[in-house]
């Protein structure tokens, strides 16, 4: 959470703005980090993720943090979610994968109740064709440019012009 509050007070970054993606453990942390956060973020991705039983209880704001993303949040929504995973993944499990999607799911559905419906849900599970690893295949690309795409907001002015800030295409 300490990254995050540094991107949007230090370089100009709302947290509409900020992403966070990880693999495996990574996205263990990132899915644990977004769904747990106060502000709602431009989206969370989990790439071959499963999450320990112990921490669903921690992964959702309460119903007020939630109201208030509702309030100032993009369209009232809460964080954007998308978890992809291998059918064939015999590390992390797809049954696996689909708890945690389904655990994490009820949570973000169990706040839009509590808000009276001023808040809404974005959530995916994708399968793929693929073992455990990270992005194969050209629908599982497509399927990450089509989230980022639809919740990608502008660069703040004031990082383009910072000398140790880099743009990676």
């Amino acid at each position: 959470h300490n990254v995050i509050e540094y991107l949007c007070t230090s370089c100009g970054y709302t947290h509409d703005a900020v992403f966070l993606v990880g693999f495996s453990h990574g996205a263990m942390v990132a899915v644990h980090a977004g769904m747990a956060s106060h502000e709602r973020l431009g989206g969370v991705v989990g790439i071959s993720s499963s999450i320990l039983d112990e921490s669903l209880p921690h992964l959702a704001p309460d119903a007020e943090s939630a109201l208030a993303i509702g309030a100032h949040g993009k369209s009232g929504y809460l964080t954007p979610l998308l978890v992809t995973h291998g059918k064939n993944d015999q590390r992390l499990p797809l049954a696996r994968a689909q708890l945690l999607f389904r655990s994490v799911f009820r949570i973000m559905l169990e706040l839009a109740r509590e808000a009276n419906g001023r808040v809404k849900v974005e959530a995916k599970l994708a399968e793929f064709a693929k073992d455990h690893e990270m992005v194969r295949g050209p629908e599982e690309a497509r399927a990450l440019m089509e989230f980022f795409a639809s919740h990608l907001v502008r660069t703040p002015q004031k990082l383009q012009h910072m000398s140790d800030v880099y743009r990676v295409t």
